[in-house]
């Protein structure tokens, strides 16, 4: 479980100026639990994902997951924890342009052992096949549609097998018909395998495929 408590994030502006990102930020989110984060453009959305999935940090709050107080650990025992028990989805995809698809999928785990690896390749295919792409294992990026690399990206956010999947606007570059499509796709992949998936949107029809809702309105929680 994530479990987090008055978690707090401000930065500093020029001038000397602070701006509050959240304030006061509580949640607790369950493996297998989908729960959609919406709100207006700079209401602490992406921050709040960027926090939670260990990429920034609290300002102030406690944090919790899976038991694991993260205040107490390294910055380097964070960052093993994020690649453990994180997947990460973006609207721009963030495919690597000179890489086939199956490159892209295997990325977060290319610093394993020889054995690793081959496993990682393995793994990769049967992803791309979950994703319907098994037969695009080899195209590059440019040779995909956008919501290919979606799919891509999906299979990518997958492979350390996360408990927690993290999506930052990820049907925001698609069309509707194709961003229904790439929604349903990652919803289900979650649902069945028991992944818990943070979704951020500023799409209501989006956020009504959660199980639970939450909306960010001045960097504050408000339960839907």
């Amino acid at each position: 479980m994530l479990s987090l408590r008055g978690g707090s994030k401000a930065v500093e502006l020029a001038g000397g100026k602070t701006l509050t990102l959240l304030r006061s930020a509580s949640l607790d989110v369950s493996p297998g639990e989908i729960v959609a984060i919406s709100g207006r453009s700079g209401s602490g959305k992406t921050t709040l994902l960027q926090c939670l999935g260990l990429l920034d940090s609290f300002d102030h709050g406690t944090y919790v997951v899976d038991g694991i107080n993260i205040a107490e650990l390294s910055d380097r025992t964070q960052s093993e924890l994020r690649g453990r028990r994180f997947g990460f989805i973006f609207q721009q995809f963030h495919l690597l342009a000179r890489r086939s698809a199956i490159a892209n999928v295997m990325a977060p785990a290319q610093h394993g052992t020889l054995a690793e690896l081959r496993s990682s390749k393995a793994r990769a295919l049967d992803l791309l096949e979950s994703v319907g792409l098994a037969e695009r294992a080899s195209a590059l990026p440019s040779q995909l549609s956008g919501g290919e690399q979606q799919r891509v990206a999906i299979a990518r956010s997958l492979i350390r097998d996360p408990l927690y999947v993290l999506a930052d606007e990820p049907t925001g570059s698609l069309d509707p018909d194709t961003g229904e499509q790439v929604l349903r796709l990652l919803i289900g992949i979650c649902r069945r395998q028991s992944r818990a998936l943070l979704l951020v949107s500023h799409d209501e029809a989006v956020s009504s495929r959660a199980d639970r809702r939450l909306r960010l309105v001045h960097g504050e929680i408000e339960r839907r």
